[in-house]
């Protein structure tokens, strides 16, 4: 830890390891006057101009990747999410907590692994960015290819350390600028339309009924966010197996 920045908070999940690793951020830690604290979810620091809200861990996992402290950062209506390394578990928990967990730009957890980003996680985020740190011939061959196509497939735009190295986000609180484009992804034969879709299965026809009090379209209530004055609408045709509960009927 660089005795260069000053640190006021250092926050950690409530648990110790045996390792050099943990040993050594304990020391950075009391070599700066500190001590760890251990906030309960939902609490919120002064971060700023904004504030950040941490999300987990509710509790100590037995998997060390689900004890991660994930944090939702905000800036006046510009909103990040870091879920560090938790697994599916992890964000199953932070879905749970029945909060608004939307954001502009999510960090994948556990550096893109397919054990992270679920589709749950995903439908309630609904990001327009996707930031996903490795490091350039990762032996764990992170990004996996299932989170990449899971990023696709929501039209999410994807910024990637291995690729680009450093990636700068700037939020003036309405904004955020970026100091590079995002890398391409190719999109696999089932696509949708280049907006944003909370669900992974909700599609719609791609020839539309005449008349949609006969024939209703049905799309998720609650979960669909407006981004960019534009409706998360996915072409394509509707999958047997959507779970339709709670949908309410709509004209097109």
């Amino acid at each position: 830890m660089s005795g260069q920045l000053f640190r006021k908070n250092v926050i950690g999940a409530d648990y110790v390891q045996d390792t050099k690793i943990y040993q050594s951020f304990e020391a950075g830690v009391a070599s700066q006057g500190l001590s760890v604290q251990h906030p309960a979810p939902e609490t919120d620091f002064a971060f700023g101009s904004g504030k950040f809200t941490v999300f987990s861990p509710q509790s100590i996992s037995s998997n060390d990747n689900d004890n991660s402290v994930a944090i939702r950062l905000e800036n006046g209506s510009n909103h990040f999410l870091f879920t560090g390394d938790a697994e599916s578990a992890g964000e199953e928990a932070i879905c749970n907590l029945g909060i608004d967990l939307s954001c502009d730009v999510i960090v994948p957890g556990h550096h893109g692994s397919a054990t992270a980003t679920t589709w749950n996680l995903l439908q309630q985020t609904v990001p327009e960015y996707a930031v996903i740190s490795c490091r350039a011939g990762n032996s764990y061959g992170h990004p996996h290819k299932d989170t990449m196509d899971k990023l696709s497939d929501m039209g999410i735009q994807v910024f990637r350390t291995d690729e680009q190295g450093t990636i700068i986000a700037v939020s003036d609180g309405n904004s955020i600028e970026w100091n590079q484009n995002p890398v391409m992804i190719t999109h696999r034969e089932m696509n949708p339309i280049p907006v944003h879709s909370p669900l992974p299965f909700m599609m719609i026809p791609e020839v539309l009924p005449t008349d949609p009090s006969t024939h209703p379209i049905t799309i998720p209530r609650l979960l669909l966010r407006q981004k960019l004055k534009m409706w998360a609408i996915w072409s394509g045709s509707p999958l047997q197996e959507a779970n339709i509960t709670e949908f309410q009927i709509v004209a097109i």
